[in-house]
This record gives structure tokens, sequence and C-alpha cells, in this order.
């Protein structure tokens, strides 16, 4: 014998067989109603309410003859979120299907993902968290890493495709900006008239990545003249640079350096 209030939405896992332990309880004491339906365990709650199923154990969707599912379902039996098998599929004709993950701390959401515009968003002004994104390989280790405070993205130093590591230095050596360079004035600095080494903090050997520089004022005009760089001669982690003048000879020029 069930109660069945108005219902705006159901919750529905529909199984032919279901093997679980588990704890099961249902929201607001005024909100939900649980009961058997064909085989179907169902939650029916009232409009604005959220159905919520909890569990000790473990939930076990299909078998060998069967296919087990979880879906979302209207008043009026459109099915607006769906999951069955390994496939999660959200939203149906007229509805956004949209995915909400919260901290625990002040339930703030961390990941957005929209359904209708078809973006996701990490992090929350309101969350403890900022948002980050990190792609791992098979041994668990970050292969691509999103930095969400920096903006920073990064991969594994033998991947390519992104930038390592790059510096910007002034005609007298001395660091104007940098992204993971070494800016101690020991490990980069001027070495003699229109010599420098820049060191890098991101590996040990970059002796085998590739390179560039360019004459680079920083500021507003250009700085006329040459630029080549090396490896460095004792120092796998630094950058050789020799600037010139327009003339050829070797000159003080500001210059700035991206290691890929």
């Amino acid at each position: 014998m069930r109660s069945r209030p108005m219902n705006s939405c159901r919750f529905v896992l529909g199984i032919s067989v279901l093997a679980m332990a588990m704890v099961f309880a249902v929201g607001d004491v005024n909100a939900q109603v649980a009961y058997m339906e064909q085989g179907n365990i169902a939650i029916e709650v009232a409009s604005g309410e959220t159905a919520r199923m909890y569990f000790g154990g473990d939930l076990y969707l299909g078998g060998n003859s069967w296919t087990g599912e979880i879906y979302l379902e209207r008043s009026d039996n459109l099915r607006v979120g769906r999951w069955v098998a390994s496939t999660l599929t959200l939203g149906a004709t007229g509805d956004d299907g949209d995915i909400f993950l919260k901290d625990d701390i002040n339930n703030a959401t961390t990941i957005d993902m929209d359904g209708s515009l078809g973006y996701i968003i990490l992090g929350n002004s309101a969350s403890s968290e900022d948002g980050d994104l990190s792609v791992l390989d098979n041994d668990g280790s970050s292969s691509i890493y999103l930095d969400g405070a920096t903006g920073a993205v990064t991969n594994q130093y033998a991947g390519n495709g992104l930038v390592k590591g790059w510096a910007e230095i002034s005609a007298a050596g001395t660091v104007t900006q940098c992204w993971r360079c070494n800016t101690n004035a020991a490990e980069t600095q001027k070495i003699s008239l229109g010599s420098y080494e820049v060191d890098f903090l991101f590996a040990t050997d970059i002796s085998t990545r590739p390179r560039s520089g360019q004459l680079d004022t920083h500021v507003t005009g250009s700085a006329i003249g040459m630029i080549g760089l090396a490896d460095r001669a004792g120092d796998a982690s630094s950058v050789y640079v020799k600037t010139y003048n327009s003339s050829g000879a070797a000159a003080d020029q500001p210059f700035t350096v991206v290691i890929y």
C-alpha cells in the first residue's frame, strides 16, 4: 500500500534482478515516497523537491542477459535523464542535460557541465578550490595539466605541442619576466659583451628540446640586430644566447627565449 502525491518527476531504477547491500533512504520527510512498481524501485517527489537515493553498499546494473538502467522521468513520462549500462545520457527533447558536482565544504559547484551551451566550467568563486584539469597517462602521472589559478598549461617534458618555459631578458642580462626560468643571477646572467646564459627549472637537461629566440625590447619600439642560440657548455639546463647589432658585431641586446 502506498500514497502517491503529485509527481513532477520520478527517479526510477529499472531492474530485473537487483543484488546489492544498501542502506536506502529518501530525502526530506515531506518530499518523497518510495515504492515498488512492476519490478522497479521508484521515488516520487513533490514539485520543487529533489529525488535522492543513498547506497551504503554496491549498486549493480545489468547482467549477462539483461540491461539495468537509471532514468529520470517527468510526470508526463518524458525521460529527461537516462543511464543505461555504462553509458550516461542526460537530456531529451525539450530538456537540457546538465551535471553539477559540488564540494563538501560549502556545497559550492566545482564542476558545471552545461548540456545547453556545451561547456564545462571547473571551479567556482564560492568554492575553496581552483578549477584545475589533469589528463593522466596509464601510470597515473599527469601528462597535461591546466592550472585554474594561473592559467598555465603544462605537459610532460618529453611531450610536444606546448611551451615548456620562456624568459624575457634585458640587455644587462637580468630577468624582466619569465615562466619556469631560473631568476638566480648566478644562473641567468650576462657573461660578456652580447653573451648570455638563460637557465630553466623544469628539467635538468633541455638540450634536446626545440627552442627559439628573438630580439625584443619588451616595450614599445624594436631592437635591431641578430640573435643566435646554442647549448650552454657544462650546464644542460641552460641556453647560451649571443646577440649582435645590425652590423654583425657583438652587442648587448634585450631578447626573449622560448623552450618547447
